[in-house]
């Protein structure tokens, strides 16, 4: 007898635990809480999407919105496309299998009228499958489950992506139609993704200085102590930190 349970809207509730395994270190090789699994042959977009995954893990965007799938698949899509990549949003039902456990992202069976029927990816130039939404599954499962996957499609079958994950996790992917409510809620986060796309374009531009910054936090160097020899590092801290750490 399996057990089976469902999940559609996300909530905004999210569990930091740290992994010890595949963990992606953005470019100042700092360590990251959640965790990317990645499986693409194409190394350039690969290595873009470790750096876009660590820029939203420090900018608090994995915390806030690393359940909501719409939300972070829109965002993900916005930026990629300024990189002239083809991206579609794809709705679907996302399984994860582990034992006789079936955990199911976004199934109409299990929808309350409030909620979004549906699980929301990127499919970038018809064939890689981006899922940085997986958070609501990984509150379930815990610290040795992917907050977000990058999977090749192989099939353009139903089941158009699947993965053999750690620890016996299997995750699969299945076509589902994009229900009426999916382009209201699209409209209704307009202005939401607007203003975190133009956030991640500041963050770019400073993201030296942003995790230099963040460095300090977690160091407990934002107020100046005998003996810093640098007052110059603990002003850029205090002038960024409370903008991006959380």
């Amino acid at each position: 007898m399996s057990l089976v349970l469902a999940v559609n809207r996300p909530i905004l509730v999210y569990s930091h635990r740290n992994l010890s395994h595949n963990i992606y270190p953005n470019d100042l090789a700092f360590t990251m809480d959640s965790s990317l699994f990645q499986n693409i042959s194409n190394e350039q977009l690969a290595s873009q999407l470790r750096q876009l995954f660590a820029d939203f893990e420090y900018m608090g965007i994995m915390e806030k919105y690393g359940t909501y799938c719409l939300f972070i698949s829109s965002l993900v899509a916005a930026i990629l496309r300024e990189h002239g990549y083809q991206v579609e949003l794809r709705t679907c039902v996302a399984k994860i299998s582990q034992n006789h456990i079936n955990f199911y992202l976004g199934s109409k069976q299990f929808a309350k009228a409030e909620q979004l029927p549906t699980h929301v990816i990127c499919v970038v130039n018809h064939s890689i499958l981006i899922d940085f939404g997986l958070g609501n599954a990984r509150q379930y499962f815990g610290s040795d489950f992917f907050q977000g996957v990058v999977l090749e499609i192989k099939s353009n079958s139903k089941q158009f992506g699947q993965q053999e994950l750690i620890n016996g996790y299997k995750l699969v992917y299945l076509e589902d139609e994009a229900p009426e409510s999916l382009f209201t809620e699209m409209a209704a986060q307009h202005d939401t993704l607007t203003h975190y796309l133009n956030e991640y374009h500041r963050y770019c531009k400073n993201r030296f200085k942003f995790n230099l910054a963040r460095a300090f936090r977690k160091l407990q160097l934002r107020r100046q102590r005998p003996g810093m020899a640098n007052p110059e590092l603990l002003k850029m801290a205090g002038s960024f930190d409370d903008t991006w750490c959380h």
